[in-house]
């Protein structure tokens, strides 16, 4: 008797589990539906947000309120590993007045219709993009949000980066620019970020 108790609450348990899953797979389902916000949107602002927060130590970031660039190492083809790539995020002209949000990276060294490249765009037709950059530019600034972020500068705390799709408004994408590198270096008395 006991252990028919026992099966009946471990199967109850996982139909719970099981429910609650498919409930929220479902609710997204629905929320994406019918508007061009959709897988492809979402895996292509993980992907930017991988490239800058892969940013190595000897990488570097600039851009001003339409556009950022930053080198970084791409670990796919047709790039190879250990050379810093050029990319860069903007929102582009395209034919009949379309104007996608398109990330760039091409290869060092290289003229860009010739060697490794790759473009992909974050969303087809955007209203508008803004860049801001969370950091202190100069040495002994108090850190602020600016507009535009120098090259010769050592890299920003934060990146937010915001556009739309088509009319929808999308949720800010923050970024931490090198995340890989400063968790090494990490500890309990290391500052926070704002907000």
């Amino acid at each position: 008797m006991l252990e028919l108790l026992l099966a009946l609450a471990m199967m109850s348990a996982i139909a719970l589990i099981m429910s609650a899953a498919l409930g929220l797979t479902s609710r997204a389902g629905v929320r994406f539906a019918g508007s061009e916000i959709g897988t492809g949107l979402l895996l292509h602002r993980d992907r930017l947000r991988r490239l800058i927060e892969d940013i190595p130590p000897q990488g570097r970031l600039w851009g001003t309120d339409g556009r950022i660039e930053f080198e970084t190492s791409i670990e796919e083809p047709p790039f190879w590993p250990g050379d810093l790539v050029h990319v860069t995020l903007e929102r582009a002209t395209a034919s009949g007045g379309i104007r996608p949000v398109v990330v760039s990276a091409v290869a060092p060294g290289v003229d860009s219709a010739e060697g490794p490249r790759t473009d992909f765009s974050l969303v087809e037709h955007s209203e508008g993009l803004q860049v801001r950059y969370w950091g202190s530019p100069v040495p002994g600034m108090r850190p602020a949000w600016h507009e535009v972020w120098p090259m010769t500068a050592p890299l920003p705390e934060l990146v937010r980066i915001e556009y739309d799709a088509a009319g929808t408004t999308l949720p800010p994408l923050v970024v931490r620019p090198a995340r890989s590198l400063s968790q090494e270096v990490m500890s309990l008395s290391s500052r926070l970020p704002p907000g």
